[in-house]
């Protein structure tokens, strides 16, 4: 189905000059339709002084900064025109409008709308667009996501089909195709990185030490793991040559809180021997060559053990962009109906391999967000689902 938009009359100028606002502020067209507006805390919008909110309902919020035009005076597609950024939710008319007149959108799901999808595809595809939560929306926590759509370093890359958040390269013709196929994981990733910000993981000192976390971390807590690093810190045994010289009941010893210290200390004994006779101390000679014949290479390592910790060496020492999948990762997607119960380890990091964008940085970021995710709010009793970023798409929201 086609769509069809209404063009301003007025440049935009003149409609921001009807309208008293000045030309350094920036200007945001809230546009919800027949969708009331009460549940919505606007008073942190009084406090973004360099914006102008706009909006043809009546607030009960009075601030210099939001104009509620009730009056019905101005043409609908002046003020589009005249926005920078429209907040909404995604609809025919208003989609229409800010593609035809090339407005930035933020926007937030409408739940069981079987069109979305394809309004969503069409903003990605023609004009710069992000979502946000609905409870960022309701809560009037707008402002960072406003500022990244205007921000020309945050907007990423712009192909010939299509703004794509990862940098797909211009001479690809299937650039935004590849994106829009992959929109589900993506999309996630966005919304949890709005709601946490960047969490600059993983929290070592070196490669070497990543790889002794990776080791240490199976099946224990993290806490327990920095325990026993700040046992091997004090006894200065983290680094190859020394904890590859070390005695092994003395390394049980240090070890000891992270858990099955006699399986670990063995193991750390193990690659850390083999990473000095063969490979001169260097992680990044471990994990040469193709990515899959390096985690090849690590997972017949005795000292390894499960494919969790190859990745998450491969990826935060070796700064290989080889996906980690733990037991967050499964939780969520599971919650999420995006992988069934079933499927085993290698399955789903195929799948997050095979649709997202190799990049070391975004696995990193992802990984790490999703483990935020999981801690904080997706827990394993009692979820806290009302500020989840991902309310809205989760099926099993509030039923835990």
């Amino acid at each position: 189905m086609p769509l069809v938009a209404r063009h301003a009359r007025q440049p935009r100028e003149q409609t921001r000059e009807q309208l008293n606002i000045a030309k350094d502020k920036k200007v945001t067209l809230i546009s919800f339709g027949g969708f009331g507006l009460q549940e919505f805390d606007f008073s942190p919008l009084a406090k973004l002084d360099d914006w102008v909110f706009i909006t043809e309902r009546d607030l009960s919020t009075p601030a210099p900064n939001i104009l509620s035009l009730i009056n019905g005076h101005y043409s609908y597609p002046d003020l589009v025109a005249a926005a920078d950024v429209i907040v909404t939710k995604p609809g025919y008319g208003i989609v229409s409008e800010a593609i035809a007149n090339q407005r930035a959108v933020l926007y937030t799901s409408r739940g069981d709308f079987p069109e979305e999808p394809l309004l969503i595809e069409g903003l990605q595809r023609y004009t710069r667009c992000r979502e946000i939560s609905n409870h960022k929306l309701r809560s009037g926590d707008w402002h960072d996501a406003l500022e990244a759509l205007l921000d020309p370093a945050r907007r990423r890359g712009y192909t010939p089909h299509g703004w794509c958040r990862y940098n797909c390269p211009t001479s690809c013709s299937a650039a935004w195709k590849v994106c829009m196929n992959k929109h589900d994981l993506q999309s996630i990733f966005t919304l949890l990185l709005d709601h946490f910000g960047p969490r600059n993981w993983w929290p070592a000192e070196s490669p070497f030490e990543v790889l002794v976390g990776a080791i240490l971390t199976q099946n224990t807590a993290w806490r327990n793991v920095e325990q026993a690093i700040e046992n091997l810190e004090q006894a200065g045994a983290l680094q190859p040559q020394t904890m590859a010289r070390i005695e092994l009941g003395e390394l049980e010893k240090l070890i000891r809180p992270s858990g099955f210290y006699r399986q670990k200390a063995a193991r750390l004994h193990a690659i850390t021997r083999l990473l000095c006779t063969r490979y001169a101390d260097d992680i990044a000679q471990l994990c040469a060559g193709s990515l899959e014949d390096a985690r090849e290479r690590l997972l017949a390592l005795r000292g390894v053990g499960p494919p969790e910790t190859a990745d998450a060496i491969l990826l935060y020492a070796a700064e290989r962009p080889s996906f980690v999948v733990d037991a967050y990762t499964l939780r969520l997607f599971n919650r999420l109906g995006l992988l069934s119960a079933s499927e085993a380890y290698e399955q789903v990091r195929a799948r997050f391999m095979a649709e997202l964008p190799h990049d070391v940085e975004l696995f990193n970021e992802y990984h790490a967000l999703i483990v935020a995710q999981c801690k904080d709010i997706c827990r394993k009793q009692k979820p806290r689902c009302p500020i989840c970023p991902l309310e809205h798409r989760c099926p099993r929201a509030h039923t835990i």
